[in-house]
């Protein structure tokens, strides 16, 4: 089963400088994919994290907090997780390390409506879960069938 957290529907709550670290705070949406359905599939849940990312270079920050995350990505040439948890651009539920690493993160500063971006690049980063996950939602179990079509269960 794949598990990762997805950048939108999630909440950037925090940001800590600790001497050569930058810690993102992160109310994260989860998904949780079984195999042989289609991403889309699954279940939803929130939970706490943490992304610290090793010697960070902050080329533009988020200045107000909270802030509704409408977008993001992690890009690293190595992510040290679970292969089923390393989707495109999301966070791996299982994420222990990168090397060279980018991170962007489009949000909206909802007191406000104003959109804010934060571009950092570092030389790793890593996911601590902080807390417990909480259920959402059950998303539609869309089925992979052998030709590669989509069935509903």
């Amino acid at each position: 089963m794949a598990e990762f957290y997805e950048f939108h529907d999630s909440y950037l709550t925090q940001i800590e400088r600790r001497e050569q670290l930058l810690i993102l705070r992160i109310d994260a949406y989860r998904h949780t994919w079984p195999e042989g359905f289609k991403v889309n599939s699954g279940t939803g849940w929130t939970q706490p994290i943490e992304i610290t990312i090793e010697e960070p270079s902050i080329v533009s920050e988020i200045v107000k907090l909270p802030v509704r995350i409408l977008g993001g990505s992690i890009k690293s040439n190595i992510l040290r997780a679970k292969p089923e948890d390393i989707l495109g651009h999301e966070i791996p539920a299982s994420l222990s390390g990168t090397s060279a690493v980018d991170i962007e993160i489009e949000g909206l500063e909802e007191s406000t409506c104003e959109y804010t971006l934060m571009q950092i690049r570092g030389k790793s980063a890593a996911v601590t879960h902080k807390g417990e996950a909480r259920f959402v939602e059950n998303l539609p179990m869309r089925k992979v069938s052998n030709e590669g079509t989509t069935t509903g269960l």
